[in-house]
């Protein structure tokens, strides 16, 4: 909510069936248009929830299938986006093929770490045109 309330248009998915519930019902009772709410139960689905969305301005990667969104969200970003992935030291390059890809193609963009000291958040800027 407090993204949608921020941004134009917001392209949430969600794996629970429960949060989903919850969430689309506070969307409601704010009378929130702009936020397209996708359900996706399984990792097929929900690694494809986005492929109809041909560019975004921002992305925060904090669900499941992570790889799949992190590399999805990265593609897609405009010049100048930002991309966002919480719990980022569960992912280093080094963990699979699939985040060594996705650092390579996210090592040449200004990036910032949040730490807390429990977890830590990177945030990319993919670099303007």
């Amino acid at each position: 909510m407090w993204l949608a309330r921020r941004c134009g248009r917001v392209v949430s998915v969600e794996h629970n069936p429960g949060w989903f519930e919850h969430v689309r019902t506070q969307l409601a009772a704010a009378q929130m248009s702009n936020v397209d709410l996708r359900l996706r139960t399984t990792g097929a689905t929900y690694e494809t929830a986005i492929d109809d969305v041909t560019a975004i301005d921002f992305a925060l990667i904090d669900g499941r299938r992570r790889h799949c969104c992190a590399m999805q969200a990265a593609e897609k970003l405009r010049p100048g986006g930002m991309l966002v992935l919480d719990n980022a030291e569960r992912y280093p390059a080094a963990l699979n093929e699939e985040w060594h890809r996705f650092h390579s193609i996210v090592a040449a963009w200004p990036k910032s770490q949040h730490d807390d000291g429990v977890s830590r958040t990177d945030i990319w800027l993919r670099p303007a045109a």
